[in-house]
């Protein structure tokens, strides 16, 4: 009996000790897939409070204020553009631009198109129609409204992947806005965060802005199904979900500045990947001491059945 109680003993510690490993690499694991996702949200605001105060700056000018609604005898459209060549712009900012509904003219820093040729030659997004990007960007009123991902074609050379920041002028005016001012920012200076993260923890991940649209993902991340935008929205930060055949854990960090989403969906063959190393070595452990214990404990279970029986032959 002995003998048995030390075997089941050495298979039973394994098993707590499978157990205890399993809990607290779970947790490590959760507590720095986190710790990701809120450093990849403070990156970001960062950025983004510099496209406010850029859109700010713009949005707040005196001289735009008067010219944008025709007053064009006391300032130009060169004054415009000499007040944009000052204004600073990062490197993760693409370009910029200042629509006019009331002349239908579009001012940059160095030139003034009518727009539809402004659209033609200079920044048009791939797979949108001129009258659709009017209908979209143009013509409607946006508060710091940022359009998905896209590709921008510049010049009618250059291939861009932008994200598009639209803040209508002025910003109390929602019935009929006089003009819009567009951002363009660079997503290749932007992704490279979410890259690293990606590779690092060999998960999906999703930037989603306040209404639920997807802004940003990383490189080959499948469309994010509608029942883990819901489940987010309800401010759950780690839930499971089943992605076809693949079980995924989903996490969620929220900003406060501006409500955007930010989503780790990890699979769970590599979520659980040190965990299964770990539990093939307990199990392998544990067949170990079976193999080893069972016919050590037959052999000394014999010789003791044989002494017995001397015994009372004797």
């Amino acid at each position: 009996i002995s003998y048995i109680i030390i075997l089941l003993l050495s298979m039973t510690s394994n098993v707590i000790y499978y157990q205890r490993m399993e809990k607290n690499t779970l947790e490590n694991i959760k507590r720095s897939s986190f710790a990701m996702l809120e450093q990849l949200q403070i990156d970001m605001d960062n950025k983004l409070r510099q496209v406010y105060e850029l859109s700010n700056n713009i949005v707040f000018d005196k001289k735009l204020a008067i010219l944008i609604k025709g007053n064009d005898y006391i300032f130009s459209y060169k004054d415009i553009m000499e007040d944009m060549m000052n204004y600073p712009k990062n490197e993760f900012i693409y370009d910029y631009y200042i629509y006019f509904y009331n002349t239908d003219q579009v001012v940059t820093a160095t030139v003034k198109f009518p727009s539809q040729r402004f659209y033609d030659i200079m920044y048009s997004y791939e797979g949108v129609e001129y009258s659709s990007w009017q209908d979209e960007v143009l013509s409607k009123y946006h508060f710091h409204t940022y359009l998905p991902s896209r590709q921008l074609n510049a010049y009618n050379s250059e291939k861009h992947r932008v994200i598009t920041f639209v803040q209508s002028i002025p910003i109390n005016r929602s019935d009929r806005p006089l003009g819009q001012l567009i951002i363009l920012i660079d997503e290749e200076k932007i992704s490279g965060m979410i890259d690293k993260m990606h590779w690092a923890a060999g998960a999906y991940i999703y930037i989603i802005d306040k209404n639920g649209e997807t802004i940003l993902t990383s490189k080959e991340a499948p469309l994010l199904p509608n029942e883990i935008k819901k489940q987010i929205s309800l401010s759950s930060s780690i839930f499971d979900y089943s992605m076809g055949r693949d079980e995924v854990t989903v996490l969620c960090h929220t900003s406060e500045q501006n409500n955007w989403k930010y989503v780790m969906v990890m699979p769970k063959s590599i979520f659980l990947a040190e965990i299964n190393r770990t539990k093939t070595f307990t199990l392998s452990l544990s067949l170990f001491c079976l193999i080893l214990g069972v016919p050590w404990l037959t052999n000394h279970m014999g010789d003791a059945c044989r002494q017995e029986c001397d015994r009372i032959q004797c």
